[in-house]
């Protein structure tokens, strides 16, 4: 419970500062649009320029904003009024969004010293309301939609993890119901979200910015702003990403894992298969991890691995069509820093494509059982007879010393080899020593030889 709440509390801050700042943003657009939707039937009246003028304020970092000033006064109905109000402009103030201060600016400035009147919209039901401008400023929404979208976001992402903290459902008790097919608990389908919504926000801000500021680079030749175009970029690459990895999601499909037997114990070698039914042809390789996490507390979202192993696994040809990854893992009756038997140590299988990429790995639960309390009477876990023949045809080639440190998976790829290559690959390993020396005699000659003609370039 204590951590629920001060996660509550943490994501609280981000809801109310973030959240809040991206609500405001959206009321402001949707108040101009408002505005401008509700002057679309105010009359047209003259009205006669008493002031104009254009602030100018220079920001601590040197930016300057602009802020147009004016005042005018019509009749309507015999009766004369003024105005100050120059467009509906939420915000209010200065700001160096575009060019609307400076030229509303600029034509009040030219109004007043020619005498000639200007067209000002007036509402017929409150003639004191008036507006010179109607038109919403679409470089202030741009501008504002950042922050409602991006701010908005972060406050929709922490509302989100509340409900999650709160009202998550409780996987520990579906531990020990699992059958012989595994079902997803993390898919990839979870990752490639995660991929869309960071290009959706990260182009949200790079292409309004740079629309924004790249005008100005060019009218003031200030260059060094062109650096803005990175941003874009990398948001084409990011959303270049997430196509790819929803495309490759949608032509491989999510494989079906069978496990021999269906509740492996710790301590015992267990098998299993993981068949795709499409886009995997025979000869992909993938790696297929086995992890054990532990979870501090009960109510704790984000278990830390405490083991894994990892296979490299060649896909092979189905006889039921499409293809299929067998592997076979020995798990330790014992990790390290979980107790015996915790109901918080839960494990899982990666699947995932040996190219990688964002979204492309697949986890499922593995209900493991404990381990049996090792006594006088429990056989020892033998290699099989191919296994055995296999360790004795390495030692052959490579020599005792050297087949022994080989890992699992180094044995495996070995295997896959075929004759001639494993004989050179023997070779190679069991003149490993003498071709690491001259490498690094190689290396050694090149740089002193280096070092001689600069040395002798410097003398000169």
């Amino acid at each position: 419970m204590g951590s629920k709440i001060g996660g509550t509390l943490f994501a609280l801050v981000f809801l109310l500062s973030f959240g809040g700042i991206g609500l405001g943003a959206g009321w402001g657009i949707v108040s101009m649009f408002r505005d401008s939707f509700r002057a679309g039937d105010w009359v047209l009246v003259q009205a006669k320029v008493d002031d104009a003028a254009l602030k100018a304020s220079r920001g601590s970092k040197g930016g300057s904003t602009y802020s147009a000033d004016g005042a005018y006064r019509y009749t309507v109905g015999g009766r004369q009024y003024v105005s100050t109000k120059l467009g509906f402009d939420f915000l209010g103030g200065s700001d160096n969004i575009g060019d609307w201060q400076q030229s509303m600016a600029e034509f009040l400035e030219q109004a007043k010293k020619s005498g000639k009147t200007i067209p000002v919209y007036v509402n017929p039901d409150n003639p004191a309301e008036a507006v010179v401008d109607r038109d919403v400023r679409w470089a202030m929404v741009l501008f504002m939609g950042i922050f409602a979208v991006v701010f908005g976001g972060v406050g929709v992402g922490a509302l989100v993890a509340i409900g999650f903290i709160w009202f998550k459902k409780d996987q520990g008790s579906k531990r020990g119901r699992q059958g012989k097919q595994a079902a997803p608990v993390a898919s990839a389908s979870s990752g490639i979200w995660v991929l869309w919504v960071f290009a959706f926000f990260w182009n949200a801000i790079s292409f309004p910015a740079a629309i924004l500021i790249i005008p100005d680079v060019l009218e003031t030749g200030q260059w060094a702003g062109l650096l803005i175009l990175i941003f874009p970029f990398v948001g084409l690459f990011v959303l270049w990403g997430a196509i790819s990895a929803t495309w490759n999601l949608l032509r491989r499909g999510k494989p079906a894992i069978t496990l021999e037997p269906p509740q492996p114990r710790a301590g015992a070698r267990f098998s299993g298969v993981a068949r795709y039914s499409r886009g995997v042809k025979p000869g992909d390789v993938f790696t297929v991890r086995l992890a054990c996490l532990f979870a501090q507390r009960h109510d704790d979202p984000s278990p830390v691995p405490r083991w894994s192993k990892d296979l490299l696994v060649r896909a092979v040809a189905d006889p039921a069509g499409g293809a299929r990854l067998p592997f076979q893992f020995d798990p330790p009756a014992r990790v390290k820093g979980v107790p015996p038997n915790s109901v918080r140590a839960t494990w899982k299988l990666v699947v995932e494509p040996k190219a990688g990429g964002f979204g492309a790995s697949e986890e499922f639960p593995v209900a493991m059982q404990p381990a049996l309390e090792v006594t006088e009477d429990t056989p020892p876990v033998l290699p099989t007879p191919e296994e055995q023949r296999y360790q004795a045809t390495l030692a052959k080639m490579l020599g005792p010393a050297q087949a022994a440190r080989l890992t699992p998976e180094q044995r495996a790829s070995f295997a896959e080899l075929p004759p001639d290559a494993q004989a050179m690959a023997a070779k190679v390993v069991a003149n490993a020593g003498l071709i690491r020396k001259v490498v690094i005699g190689i290396v050694v000659l090149f740089f002193a030889f280096q070092l001689i003609g600069i040395l002798t370039a410097i003398l000169r």
